[in-house]
Protein backbone atom coordinates (compact mmCIF):
# COMPACT_ATOMS: atom_id res chain seq x y z
CA UNK A 1 0.00 0.00 0.00
CA UNK A 2 2.81 2.79 1.04
CA UNK A 3 4.95 1.47 -2.33
CA UNK A 4 2.22 2.08 -4.63
CA UNK A 5 0.73 4.88 -2.89
CA UNK A 6 4.04 6.93 -3.42
CA UNK A 7 4.83 5.78 -7.20
CA UNK A 8 1.19 7.23 -7.78
CA UNK A 9 2.32 10.25 -6.03
CA UNK A 10 5.77 10.65 -7.73
CA UNK A 11 4.18 9.70 -11.18
CA UNK A 12 1.74 12.60 -10.95
CA UNK A 13 4.19 15.23 -9.52
CA UNK A 14 6.52 14.56 -12.05
CA UNK A 15 4.63 13.51 -14.90
CA UNK A 16 7.18 10.62 -15.22
CA UNK A 17 6.93 7.09 -14.34
CA UNK A 18 11.25 6.36 -14.62
CA UNK A 19 11.37 8.95 -11.89
CA UNK A 20 8.79 7.89 -9.60
CA UNK A 21 10.32 4.22 -10.12
CA UNK A 22 14.03 5.62 -8.69
CA UNK A 23 12.65 7.86 -6.48
CA UNK A 24 10.63 5.40 -4.76
CA UNK A 25 13.77 2.91 -4.82
CA UNK A 26 15.78 5.91 -2.65
CA UNK A 27 13.08 6.30 -0.48
CA UNK A 28 13.12 2.68 0.41
CA UNK A 29 16.95 3.72 1.74
CA UNK A 30 15.21 6.07 4.39
CA UNK A 31 16.56 4.91 8.09
CA UNK A 32 12.67 3.97 9.24
CA UNK A 33 11.58 2.19 6.01
CA UNK A 34 12.31 -1.38 6.21
CA UNK A 35 12.23 -2.08 10.14
CA UNK A 36 9.61 0.72 11.03
CA UNK A 37 7.32 1.86 8.30
CA UNK A 38 6.79 -1.74 7.04
CA UNK A 39 5.25 -3.02 10.38
CA UNK A 40 1.89 -2.69 11.20
CA UNK A 41 2.04 0.31 13.64
CA UNK A 42 0.27 3.67 14.22
CA UNK A 43 3.06 5.59 11.99
CA UNK A 44 3.69 2.87 9.60
CA UNK A 45 -0.49 2.84 8.60
CA UNK A 46 -0.13 6.63 9.13
CA UNK A 47 2.86 6.86 6.17
CA UNK A 48 0.60 5.27 3.34
CA UNK A 49 -2.38 7.90 4.53
CA UNK A 50 -0.20 10.53 4.09
CA UNK A 51 1.01 9.88 0.52
CA UNK A 52 -2.78 9.21 0.21
CA UNK A 53 -3.79 12.63 1.17
CA UNK A 54 -1.07 14.33 -1.23
CA UNK A 55 -2.44 11.54 -3.98
CA UNK A 56 -5.98 12.78 -3.71
CA UNK A 57 -4.95 16.74 -3.38
CA UNK A 58 -2.68 16.31 -6.64
CA UNK A 59 -5.69 14.69 -8.81
CA UNK A 60 -7.96 17.33 -7.42
CA UNK A 61 -5.42 19.82 -8.67
CA UNK A 62 -4.92 18.19 -11.92
CA UNK A 63 -8.94 18.32 -12.39
CA UNK A 64 -9.83 20.02 -15.63
CA UNK A 65 -12.67 22.75 -14.75
CA UNK A 66 -13.38 24.16 -11.70
CA UNK A 67 -16.16 22.27 -10.44
CA UNK A 68 -14.48 18.48 -10.66
CA UNK A 69 -11.92 19.11 -8.39
CA UNK A 70 -14.89 19.04 -5.44
CA UNK A 71 -14.72 15.61 -5.09
CA UNK A 72 -11.08 14.90 -4.74
CA UNK A 73 -11.26 18.18 -1.84
CA UNK A 74 -14.12 16.05 -0.06
CA UNK A 75 -11.87 12.63 0.22
CA UNK A 76 -9.20 14.74 1.03
CA UNK A 77 -10.59 15.98 3.98
CA UNK A 78 -11.82 12.18 4.57
CA UNK A 79 -8.32 11.03 4.89
CA UNK A 80 -7.12 14.09 6.23
CA UNK A 81 -9.60 13.64 9.68
CA UNK A 82 -8.69 9.70 9.67
CA UNK A 83 -5.13 10.63 9.57
CA UNK A 84 -5.65 12.98 12.66
CA UNK A 85 -6.56 10.08 14.72
CA UNK A 86 -3.82 7.77 13.44
CA UNK A 87 -1.18 9.66 14.21
CA UNK A 88 -0.41 12.75 15.91
CA UNK A 89 3.15 13.78 14.11
CA UNK A 90 2.46 12.42 10.45
CA UNK A 91 -0.69 14.32 10.67
CA UNK A 92 1.29 17.57 12.12
CA UNK A 93 3.85 16.89 8.92
CA UNK A 94 0.70 16.62 6.75
CA UNK A 95 -0.33 20.17 8.16
CA UNK A 96 2.70 21.43 7.40
CA UNK A 97 2.55 20.20 3.93
CA UNK A 98 -0.29 21.37 2.64
CA UNK A 99 0.22 24.76 4.41
CA UNK A 100 2.78 25.07 2.07
CA UNK A 101 1.33 24.09 -1.04
CA UNK A 102 -1.44 26.64 -0.32
CA UNK A 103 0.99 29.31 -0.10
CA UNK A 104 2.52 27.95 -3.17
CA UNK A 105 -0.55 27.69 -5.10
CA UNK A 106 -1.25 31.54 -4.14
CA UNK A 107 2.18 32.57 -5.38
CA UNK A 108 1.70 30.41 -8.61
CA UNK A 109 0.97 32.37 -11.88
CA UNK A 110 -1.95 30.30 -13.82
CA UNK A 111 -4.06 28.74 -10.75
CA UNK A 112 -7.53 29.54 -11.15
CA UNK A 113 -8.63 31.10 -8.32
CA UNK A 114 -11.02 27.87 -7.61
CA UNK A 115 -7.99 25.79 -7.27
CA UNK A 116 -6.44 28.26 -4.50
CA UNK A 117 -9.76 28.55 -2.30
CA UNK A 118 -9.44 24.62 -2.32
CA UNK A 119 -5.84 24.71 -1.36
CA UNK A 120 -6.87 27.11 1.64
CA UNK A 121 -9.58 24.75 2.81
CA UNK A 122 -7.86 21.93 2.52
CA UNK A 123 -4.69 23.55 4.43
CA UNK A 124 -7.30 24.67 7.03
CA UNK A 125 -9.19 21.52 7.28
CA UNK A 126 -5.33 20.05 8.43
CA UNK A 127 -4.44 22.82 10.91
CA UNK A 128 -8.06 22.08 12.37
CA UNK A 129 -8.21 18.07 12.61
CA UNK A 130 -5.05 17.26 14.63
CA UNK A 131 -6.08 20.31 17.50
CA UNK A 132 -9.79 18.88 17.49
CA UNK A 133 -8.64 15.29 17.66
CA UNK A 134 -6.35 16.01 20.78
CA UNK A 135 -8.71 18.25 22.51
CA UNK A 136 -11.56 15.22 22.03
CA UNK A 137 -9.41 12.62 23.70
CA UNK A 138 -8.16 14.59 26.19
CA UNK A 139 -4.10 13.67 25.01
CA UNK A 140 -2.35 17.18 24.55
CA UNK A 141 0.45 15.59 22.53
CA UNK A 142 2.66 19.12 23.60
CA UNK A 143 3.27 17.77 27.04
CA UNK A 144 5.64 14.93 26.00
CA UNK A 145 6.92 15.81 22.48
CA UNK A 146 7.85 19.69 23.58
CA UNK A 147 10.19 18.40 26.01
CA UNK A 148 11.89 15.73 23.97
CA UNK A 149 11.99 18.57 21.34
CA UNK A 150 13.44 21.41 23.68
CA UNK A 151 16.10 18.47 25.07
CA UNK A 152 17.19 17.78 21.71
CA UNK A 153 17.39 21.64 20.40
CA UNK A 154 19.42 22.45 24.22
CA UNK A 155 21.73 19.19 22.69
CA UNK A 156 21.85 20.58 19.36
CA UNK A 157 22.94 23.77 20.46
CA UNK A 158 25.98 23.00 22.78
CA UNK A 159 27.35 20.38 20.18
CA UNK A 160 27.72 23.45 17.97
CA UNK A 161 29.24 25.22 20.56
CA UNK A 162 31.65 22.63 21.48
CA UNK A 163 30.44 22.44 24.97
CA UNK A 164 29.45 19.19 25.47
CA UNK A 165 30.33 15.46 23.85
CA UNK A 166 28.21 14.24 20.85
CA UNK A 167 27.24 10.80 20.57
CA UNK A 168 29.78 7.81 19.83
CA UNK A 169 28.76 6.99 16.17
CA UNK A 170 28.15 3.57 15.79
CA UNK A 171 28.03 2.57 19.37
CA UNK A 172 25.35 1.16 21.06
CA UNK A 173 24.63 1.75 24.70
CA UNK A 174 25.99 -1.10 25.47
CA UNK A 175 29.30 -0.02 24.30
CA UNK A 176 29.29 -2.57 21.27
CA UNK A 177 30.99 -1.12 18.36
CA UNK A 178 29.42 -1.91 14.89
CA UNK A 179 31.58 -4.20 12.47
CA UNK A 180 33.72 -1.85 10.04
CA UNK A 181 31.97 -2.69 6.65
CA UNK A 182 28.76 -1.74 8.49
CA UNK A 183 29.97 1.81 9.72
CA UNK A 184 31.32 2.32 5.76
CA UNK A 185 28.41 1.33 4.05
CA UNK A 186 26.86 3.75 6.31
CA UNK A 187 28.88 6.55 5.54
CA UNK A 188 28.52 5.75 1.88
CA UNK A 189 25.05 5.45 2.41
CA UNK A 190 24.65 9.12 3.54
CA UNK A 191 27.19 10.60 0.96
CA UNK A 192 25.77 9.11 -1.61
CA UNK A 193 22.21 11.29 -0.94
CA UNK A 194 24.22 14.21 0.26
CA UNK A 195 25.50 13.91 -3.33
CA UNK A 196 22.21 13.60 -5.14
CA UNK A 197 20.81 16.32 -3.04
CA UNK A 198 23.86 18.52 -4.36
CA UNK A 199 23.12 17.63 -8.08
CA UNK A 200 19.66 17.23 -8.19
CA UNK A 201 18.04 20.66 -5.81
CA UNK A 202 18.33 23.25 -8.74
CA UNK A 203 17.58 20.75 -11.02
CA UNK A 204 14.52 19.60 -9.27
CA UNK A 205 13.33 23.37 -9.67
CA UNK A 206 14.24 23.49 -13.66
CA UNK A 207 12.25 20.12 -13.48
CA UNK A 208 9.08 21.32 -12.08
CA UNK A 209 9.31 24.93 -14.39
CA UNK A 210 6.90 24.89 -17.47
CA UNK A 211 9.62 24.59 -19.91
CA UNK A 212 11.57 21.99 -18.53
CA UNK A 213 15.18 23.25 -20.25
CA UNK A 214 14.35 26.81 -19.11
CA UNK A 215 15.16 27.93 -15.55
CA UNK A 216 12.95 29.01 -13.31
CA UNK A 217 15.27 31.08 -10.87
CA UNK A 218 16.25 33.72 -13.23
CA UNK A 219 14.60 36.03 -14.70
CA UNK A 220 12.64 36.66 -11.80
CA UNK A 221 9.43 37.13 -13.84
CA UNK A 222 9.80 33.25 -14.36
CA UNK A 223 10.17 32.16 -10.98
CA UNK A 224 6.46 31.24 -10.67
CA UNK A 225 6.16 29.45 -13.84
CA UNK A 226 6.08 25.88 -11.77
CA UNK A 227 3.80 22.84 -12.66
CA UNK A 228 3.09 21.67 -8.99
CA UNK A 229 3.20 23.42 -5.79
CA UNK A 230 3.46 20.08 -4.11
CA UNK A 231 6.73 19.20 -6.07
CA UNK A 232 8.24 22.80 -4.97
CA UNK A 233 7.23 22.17 -1.46
CA UNK A 234 8.88 18.52 -1.22
CA UNK A 235 12.42 19.82 -3.02
CA UNK A 236 11.91 22.64 0.29
CA UNK A 237 11.75 19.46 2.88
CA UNK A 238 14.70 18.45 1.66
CA UNK A 239 16.40 21.05 3.67
CA UNK A 240 15.19 19.20 6.89
CA UNK A 241 17.91 16.21 5.67
CA UNK A 242 20.78 17.80 6.72
CA UNK A 243 19.25 18.82 10.53
CA UNK A 244 17.85 15.56 10.98
CA UNK A 245 21.77 14.08 10.91
CA UNK A 246 22.76 16.92 13.35
CA UNK A 247 20.28 15.84 15.56
CA UNK A 248 21.50 11.88 15.47
CA UNK A 249 24.59 12.92 16.83
CA UNK A 250 23.16 14.09 20.23
CA UNK A 251 21.82 11.37 22.70
CA UNK A 252 18.17 13.55 23.41
CA UNK A 253 17.84 14.40 19.52
CA UNK A 254 18.43 10.94 18.26
CA UNK A 255 14.98 10.06 17.73
CA UNK A 256 13.97 13.41 16.67
CA UNK A 257 16.72 13.31 13.88
CA UNK A 258 15.44 9.47 13.31
CA UNK A 259 11.56 10.85 12.48
CA UNK A 260 12.78 14.14 10.51
CA UNK A 261 14.76 11.83 8.14
CA UNK A 262 11.84 9.56 7.57
CA UNK A 263 9.44 12.07 6.72
CA UNK A 264 12.09 14.47 5.03
CA UNK A 265 12.91 11.20 2.57
CA UNK A 266 10.15 11.84 0.41
CA UNK A 267 11.86 15.53 -0.94
CA UNK A 268 15.00 13.51 -0.35
CA UNK A 269 13.29 10.83 -3.00
CA UNK A 270 12.18 12.98 -5.67
CA UNK A 271 14.98 15.20 -5.53
CA UNK A 272 17.46 12.36 -5.99
CA UNK A 273 15.71 10.57 -8.82
CA UNK A 274 15.91 13.89 -10.69
CA UNK A 275 19.34 13.43 -10.20
CA UNK A 276 19.95 10.09 -11.60
CA UNK A 277 17.59 10.53 -14.03
CA UNK A 278 19.17 14.45 -15.59
CA UNK A 279 22.67 13.98 -14.60
CA UNK A 280 23.99 10.95 -13.45
CA UNK A 281 22.75 8.80 -16.07
CA UNK A 282 20.28 11.02 -18.18
CA UNK A 283 19.89 9.25 -21.53
CA UNK A 284 22.92 7.02 -21.51
CA UNK A 285 22.67 3.25 -22.17
CA UNK A 286 26.05 2.13 -21.01
CA UNK A 287 26.02 -0.78 -19.14
CA UNK A 288 29.14 1.03 -16.61
CA UNK A 289 27.08 4.07 -15.93
CA UNK A 290 23.99 1.99 -14.91
CA UNK A 291 25.96 -0.72 -12.93
CA UNK A 292 27.50 1.69 -10.81
CA UNK A 293 24.25 3.49 -10.17
CA UNK A 294 22.64 0.11 -9.56
CA UNK A 295 25.74 -0.38 -6.51
CA UNK A 296 24.94 3.02 -5.45
CA UNK A 297 21.24 2.63 -5.24
CA UNK A 298 21.74 -1.00 -2.98
CA UNK A 299 24.33 0.84 -0.84
CA UNK A 300 21.82 3.85 0.38
CA UNK A 301 19.11 1.07 0.23
CA UNK A 302 21.76 -0.93 2.91
CA UNK A 303 22.60 1.98 4.95
CA UNK A 304 19.35 2.16 5.83
CA UNK A 305 19.12 -0.56 7.52
CA UNK A 306 22.07 -0.45 9.00
CA UNK A 307 21.27 2.93 9.96
CA UNK A 308 17.89 1.63 11.97
CA UNK A 309 19.18 -0.57 14.02
CA UNK A 310 23.12 -0.93 13.48
CA UNK A 311 25.12 -3.95 15.39
CA UNK A 312 21.58 -5.31 16.17
CA UNK A 313 20.66 -6.35 12.12
CA UNK A 314 22.38 -9.45 13.18
CA UNK A 315 20.58 -12.25 14.63
CA UNK A 316 21.93 -12.07 18.86
CA UNK A 317 23.27 -15.01 20.15
CA UNK A 318 20.89 -15.11 22.88
CA UNK A 319 18.40 -12.90 24.85
CA UNK A 320 19.80 -8.84 25.50
CA UNK A 321 18.94 -6.34 27.92
CA UNK A 322 15.89 -3.86 26.83
CA UNK A 323 16.76 -4.49 22.54
CA UNK A 324 13.24 -4.92 21.74
CA UNK A 325 13.48 -8.18 19.26
CA UNK A 326 16.43 -9.40 20.45
CA UNK A 327 14.70 -9.38 24.07
CA UNK A 328 11.69 -11.41 23.32
CA UNK A 329 12.40 -15.38 24.30
CA UNK A 330 9.84 -18.15 25.04
CA UNK A 331 10.99 -17.42 28.88
CA UNK A 332 9.31 -14.00 29.04
CA UNK A 333 6.23 -15.23 26.55
CA UNK A 334 5.57 -17.95 28.64
CA UNK A 335 5.45 -15.63 31.81
CA UNK A 336 3.34 -13.75 29.95
CA UNK A 337 0.33 -16.42 29.24
CA UNK A 338 1.00 -17.49 32.59
CA UNK A 339 -0.51 -14.45 33.97
CA UNK A 340 -3.73 -14.72 31.84
CA UNK A 341 -3.73 -18.29 32.63
CA UNK A 342 -4.02 -18.31 36.62
CA UNK A 343 -4.39 -14.50 37.53
CA UNK A 344 -6.49 -13.93 34.32
CA UNK A 345 -6.63 -11.03 32.38
CA UNK A 346 -7.49 -7.41 32.61
CA UNK A 347 -5.18 -6.90 35.35
CA UNK A 348 -2.82 -3.74 36.37
CA UNK A 349 0.54 -5.05 35.38
CA UNK A 350 3.83 -2.17 36.06
CA UNK A 351 7.12 -3.89 34.58
CA UNK A 352 9.83 -2.85 32.05
CA UNK A 353 8.90 -2.05 28.09
CA UNK A 354 9.63 -5.19 26.96
CA UNK A 355 7.25 -7.26 29.60
CA UNK A 356 5.13 -5.10 28.89
CA UNK A 357 4.85 -5.57 25.63
CA UNK A 358 4.52 -9.20 26.56
CA UNK A 359 2.15 -8.53 29.57
CA UNK A 360 -0.40 -6.51 27.12
CA UNK A 361 -0.43 -9.13 24.25
CA UNK A 362 0.47 -12.61 25.43
CA UNK A 363 -1.22 -11.73 28.86
CA UNK A 364 -3.85 -9.62 28.09
CA UNK A 365 -3.05 -7.13 30.83
CA UNK A 366 -3.75 -3.73 31.44
CA UNK A 367 0.32 -2.07 31.92
CA UNK A 368 0.81 1.12 33.22
CA UNK A 369 2.95 3.95 30.92
CA UNK A 370 3.82 7.31 31.56
CA UNK A 371 1.80 8.48 28.68
CA UNK A 372 -1.21 6.35 30.21
CA UNK A 373 -1.73 7.72 33.92
CA UNK A 374 1.32 10.34 33.79
CA UNK A 375 2.69 8.45 36.74
CA UNK A 376 6.16 6.99 36.46
CA UNK A 377 5.56 3.38 38.21
CA UNK A 378 9.59 2.94 36.91
CA UNK A 379 10.31 5.09 40.35
CA UNK A 380 9.33 2.90 42.10
CA UNK A 381 10.55 0.12 40.83
CA UNK A 382 13.80 1.13 40.59
CA UNK A 383 13.76 2.64 43.82
CA UNK A 384 16.30 1.14 46.92
CA UNK A 385 13.28 1.17 49.58
CA UNK A 386 9.99 0.42 49.22
CA UNK A 387 8.93 3.68 51.51
CA UNK A 388 5.54 6.01 51.51
CA UNK A 389 6.91 7.86 48.50
CA UNK A 390 6.98 4.03 46.54
CA UNK A 391 4.03 3.08 47.67
CA UNK A 392 1.90 6.30 47.30
CA UNK A 393 2.92 5.94 43.65
CA UNK A 394 1.78 2.40 43.38
CA UNK A 395 -1.44 3.29 45.15
CA UNK A 396 -2.29 6.46 43.32
CA UNK A 397 -1.37 4.12 39.23
CA UNK A 398 -3.81 1.62 40.55
CA UNK A 399 -1.28 -1.05 39.85
CA UNK A 400 -1.88 -4.27 41.37
CA UNK A 401 0.76 -6.29 40.25
CA UNK A 402 4.86 -5.70 39.85
CA UNK A 403 6.52 -7.74 37.44
CA UNK A 404 10.56 -7.57 37.53
CA UNK A 405 13.02 -9.06 35.95
CA UNK A 406 16.31 -9.97 37.04
CA UNK A 407 17.80 -10.09 33.78
CA UNK A 408 17.89 -6.42 33.72
CA UNK A 409 20.44 -6.73 36.03
CA UNK A 410 22.61 -8.31 34.04
CA UNK A 411 23.34 -5.32 31.57
CA UNK A 412 22.98 -1.70 30.20
CA UNK A 413 19.60 -1.38 27.54
CA UNK A 414 20.62 -1.87 24.52
CA UNK A 415 17.92 0.47 23.36
CA UNK A 416 18.88 3.38 26.15
CA UNK A 417 16.31 2.90 28.46
CA UNK A 418 14.55 0.14 30.46
CA UNK A 419 10.92 1.60 30.74
CA UNK A 420 10.28 4.34 28.87
CA UNK A 421 12.26 7.37 29.79
CA UNK A 422 10.64 8.42 32.48
CA UNK A 423 12.40 10.33 35.29
CA UNK A 424 14.58 7.29 36.92
CA UNK A 425 15.07 5.79 33.08
CA UNK A 426 18.04 7.92 31.81
CA UNK A 427 21.32 8.01 31.04
CA UNK A 428 22.22 4.80 33.17
CA UNK A 429 25.89 4.43 33.41
CA UNK A 430 25.63 1.35 35.43
CA UNK A 431 22.73 -1.86 35.13
CA UNK A 432 19.96 -1.88 38.05
CA UNK A 433 20.50 -3.75 41.38
CA UNK A 434 18.91 -6.94 42.26
CA UNK A 435 18.72 -5.78 45.83
CA UNK A 436 16.43 -2.88 44.16
CA UNK A 437 14.04 -4.91 41.99
CA UNK A 438 13.39 -7.45 44.94
CA UNK A 439 12.76 -5.40 47.82
CA UNK A 440 9.00 -5.94 47.78
CA UNK A 441 10.46 -9.56 49.25
CA UNK A 442 10.46 -7.49 52.86
CA UNK A 443 6.86 -6.08 52.40
CA UNK A 444 4.58 -7.41 54.43
CA UNK A 445 1.24 -6.32 52.67
CA UNK A 446 3.01 -7.71 49.32
CA UNK A 447 2.65 -11.42 48.26
CA UNK A 448 5.19 -12.83 46.09
CA UNK A 449 3.06 -14.66 43.23
CA UNK A 450 5.32 -16.02 40.73
CA UNK A 451 8.84 -16.50 40.68
CA UNK A 452 11.13 -18.53 37.84
CA UNK A 453 14.40 -17.55 39.03
CA UNK A 454 14.96 -14.80 36.56
CA UNK A 455 11.18 -13.22 36.63
CA UNK A 456 8.99 -13.13 39.90
CA UNK A 457 5.56 -10.75 39.99
CA UNK A 458 5.06 -9.12 43.43
CA UNK A 459 1.10 -8.52 44.25
CA UNK A 460 0.69 -5.10 45.38
CA UNK A 461 -3.00 -5.14 45.89
CA UNK A 462 -2.85 -4.96 49.86
CA UNK A 463 -0.52 -2.13 49.69
CA UNK A 464 -2.24 0.65 51.81
CA UNK A 465 -4.90 -1.69 53.62
CA UNK A 466 -4.71 -2.07 57.30
CA UNK A 467 -2.46 -5.96 57.95
CA UNK A 468 -4.53 -8.49 58.87
CA UNK A 469 -3.02 -10.45 61.64
CA UNK A 470 -2.50 -14.00 59.79
CA UNK A 471 -4.45 -17.31 60.76
CA UNK A 472 -2.71 -20.78 60.05
CA UNK A 473 -4.68 -23.12 57.83
CA UNK A 474 -4.96 -26.59 58.81
CA UNK A 475 -2.95 -28.60 56.81
CA UNK A 476 -4.53 -30.93 54.36
CA UNK A 477 -1.98 -33.35 53.64
CA UNK A 478 -3.13 -32.87 49.82
CA UNK A 479 -0.20 -32.20 47.82
CA UNK A 480 -0.61 -29.40 44.89
CA UNK A 481 1.11 -28.82 41.63
CA UNK A 482 4.77 -28.74 42.76
CA UNK A 483 6.11 -26.50 39.58
CA UNK A 484 8.85 -28.87 38.51
CA UNK A 485 10.28 -28.34 41.93
CA UNK A 486 12.33 -31.26 43.27
CA UNK A 487 12.28 -30.16 47.25
CA UNK A 488 8.46 -31.51 47.65
CA UNK A 489 5.25 -30.78 47.24
CA UNK A 490 3.89 -27.59 48.27
CA UNK A 491 1.56 -27.08 50.81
Amino acid sequence: MLMLALFLLFEKITDSARIASIACLIYMGSSTFLLFDVHYSYESLAIPMLAAVLLVSESRRMARGDTAGWPMVVATMVLIVALAVTHHLTSYFCTALLCGTAVMECLRQGASAMQRRQAILLASIAVIAPIAWSKIVGNPTGSYILPVLEGGIHEVAQFVSSSTTTRKLFVSDTGVLAPAWQRNLTMAGVALICLGLLTGFLRSLVFNGRHRNASILWPPTRWRLWRSSLLVVLVLVTLAYPVSIIFRLTRSGWEIGNRIGSLSFLGVAIVVAVAVAAFWQGTSRGWLRATALAAAATTVLIAGVISSEGPRILVPAGYEVSADSSSIEPMGISAARWTREWLGGDQHFASDRINRLLLSTYGRQKVSTTLESGQDTSMAITAADLGPMERKLLIDSGVGFVMVDLRLTTGLPGVGVYFDGGAQDRNYMVPLRASSLLKFNSAPDVDRTFDNGFMVIFDVGRLGQPLQPGVPRKRTGEPVQSLGRTDGDLQ
